[in-house]
């Protein structure tokens, strides 16, 4: 007996929609593969190109994936970084949202920032704490954090363990500075060789590059940064009120 559509609305559409509703209310599950073209073509008593139109509904909506050789599977959850309502780090929101990540230290050390670098943190001629990370998120590269600190406001930054503290709580760590706002720019770049090694990439995939300047209590330029993120393995959200 095949399933009765309604006369309204397109039949890809509304098998889209039914699917759609069974990946939301969990009976197909994060990560599960979708029936074959031919299983849900049966089940619909529709044709094979009907069922690929409503798939491509949901690749379009992000919902599902398709991997060449093995089928459709519904995309595992992306955590979230919600840049335009909270000045809040990438390792806050990890923990906040209990995600499992791990921090590899690329480069530590104290140096003498670039002109560009001086201009940002409102400096002139002193030194900085430098501070290159990996972010691996369940195991994947996520995001490339480059930091320069200014070391006067903060000595002992050197001495935090930057695998296990987010940059914002090895800075307030001691109770000396507090951090109170920060400037952030958004744009899309695409990777150099050197991120495209890191982070695992193919060539001209584009990155969110989050340039910041973050300020303490007494208005004074603590930091600012360069990140890199995935976008593609990691969701950019923002809630807006009106």
């Amino acid at each position: 007996m095949s399933k009765k559509f309604s006369n309204t609305e397109k039949i890809y559409v509304q098998i889209a929609t039914e699917l759609k509703n069974l990946i939301i209310e969990g009976k197909i599950k994060k990560g599960e593969r979708l029936p074959s073209e031919d299983q849900l073509s049966d089940k619909y008593f529709v044709s094979r190109g009907t069922i690929r139109k409503s798939i491509e509904v949901l690749v379009d909506e992000n919902l599902v994936k398709k991997i060449q050789g093995k089928g459709t599977f519904v995309k595992e959850e992306q955590p979230g970084y919600p840049f335009g309502q909270m000045l809040i780090s990438h390792a806050e929101t990890l923990k906040n949202r209990e995600i499992d990540f791990q921090t590899k230290i690329l480069i530590k050390r104290i140096e003498e920032p670039s002109n560009h670098i001086k201009k940002r943190l409102e400096i002139e001629s002193e030194k900085v704490f430098y501070i290159e990370r990996l972010r691996l998120v369940e195991g994947k590269p996520a995001g490339l954090f480059k930091n320069w600190v200014v070391l006067r406001l903060i000595p002992e930054i050197v001495t935090k363990d930057f695998e296990k503290l987010g940059l914002f709580e090895a800075i307030e760590q001691d109770g000396k500075q507090k951090i109170k706002s920060g400037l952030r720019e958004f744009s899309a770049v695409i990777p150099d060789e050197e991120q495209i090694k890191l982070l695992g990439l193919e060539n001209n995939v584009p990155l969110l590059k989050l340039e910041q300047v973050t300020y303490n209590q007494d208005n004074e330029i603590i930091e600012c940064s360069d990140v890199f993120l995935i976008t593609d393995r990691y969701k950019i959200s923002s809630l807006l009120t009106r």
